[in-house]
Parts: structure tokens; sequence; C-alpha cells
């Protein structure tokens, strides 16, 4: 029986996505190798912020935390740094799709997407920041060799591919899924048991 490859577009400053990424592991851990995610990149904020108010920042992620009763899995806590966030989507996908690209462990990109939610909702690190991608990159398990710079136009040709691909197959927002053999994505971070009855009729099919 082959696996079912769902391919899922993500923005790693998408705390919706956050609560997506946490049930599809759960997902993936049960389905084990008849399930296979591919995170696509999705660009919410494709250009640098120009300046982000601090104080705006905390009480958006003081609001987060109410995503937490939604998703107990996940760690919300409010913004701590003494630094507002660039709010920038491209440096951390051009990451994620080096690892795709290089990792050889195929286990790898998902670790490392969990690491870049955790840094931005759980640690107040600004994952459009060098180092912090830096740190993501070897917390995931990931070569020091094999690490990307942000600037590397070809991965960024490719990380604005993907997000123009998702825009042809109508995502409006994320976290979206494209089930295999389908030109279109169900939006949202939709119940765990939602996706499961997908990758379950998928299965049967």
């Amino acid at each position: 029986m082959k696996p079912v490859r769902l391919v899922v577009y993500q923005d790693f400053l998408c705390p919706w996505c956050y609560v997506g990424h946490v049930r599809l592991a759960a997902l993936e851990e049960a389905f084990g190798d008849d399930l296979e995610l591919e995170g696509r990149a999705f660009l919410l904020r494709p250009e640098p912020a120009p300046d982000s108010d601090l104080e705006r920042v905390r009480r958006r992620f003081a609001r987060y935390e109410g995503l937490a009763r939604e998703e107990p899995r996940c760690t919300f806590r409010p913004w701590r740094a003494p630094r507002a966030p660039r709010a920038w989507s491209l440096p951390a996908q051009v990451l994620h799709r080096a690892a795709r690209e290089r990792a050889e462990d195929p286990a790898a990109p998902f670790r490392l997407a969990g690491v870049l939610f955790r840094a931005t909702f759980a640690e107040s690190r600004d994952v459009a920041e060098q180092e912090v991608l830096r740190d993501a990159w070897l917390e995931a398990g990931l070569p020091e060799a094999a690490l990307p710079d942000p600037a590397d136009p070809a991965l960024r040709r490719a990380v604005l591919e993907e997000h123009r691909e998702a825009l042809e197959i109508g995502v409006t927002g994320v976290p979206a899924i494209r089930p295999p053999g389908l030109d279109f994505a169900l939006v949202g971070a939709q119940p765990e048991a939602t996706w499961r009855r997908l990758i379950e009729r998928q299965l049967a099919a």
C-alpha cells in the first residue's frame, strides 16, 4: 500500500500553523509509514515590516495564549524579548526549503518546523535573525556544514515558487493541506479527527 502524501502549506509566523503542526505530528506518529508530510512555503509576510511596535506585538502574543486551550500540546507564551520581531516570513522559509533539499534524515524538515514554531511562540526568538536560524538548524540535528545562506537566490526563488503555487490552487490562509491528486487545499487548523478521516479514506481508496 502506498503511503498517503499530504502537502502542507505553512508559515512559521502563524500561530494556527503551529497548532496544525502538533496535530499532524500526532497523526504522523499514529500512521507511521502510511503517512508522508511535505511542508511547503506560504508567505504571510513576504517583506519585512518596516517597524514593529513592541507593545502591539506583546498584546498580540498575549492573545495567542488562548490557543493553548484550543490545543494544549502547543506552548504559547507572551513575547518577552526586548525588541519586536522583524515579522518577515522569508528567512525561515529559506531555511526549511534547504532542509528539504539537503537533509539526509527525511524526518529532519518536519523536526525543524517544530523548532521554528517553538522559537517564535514559546521562546520569543525572531526567526528572521541569522543566529536564531542557525540555532534552529542545529537543534533539529542538521549539519552545520549544510547551513544555508538566507540570501541564497536559488532557495529564495524556490520558496517564492511554492508561495505562487499555493495561490494558484486557491490557498488564502494557512495551514492548508492538499491531499494527493487534488488541485485544491483544505484550509485551517482542522480538528485532528477531520484530518484522520481524510487520511483513512485516502488509504482505503
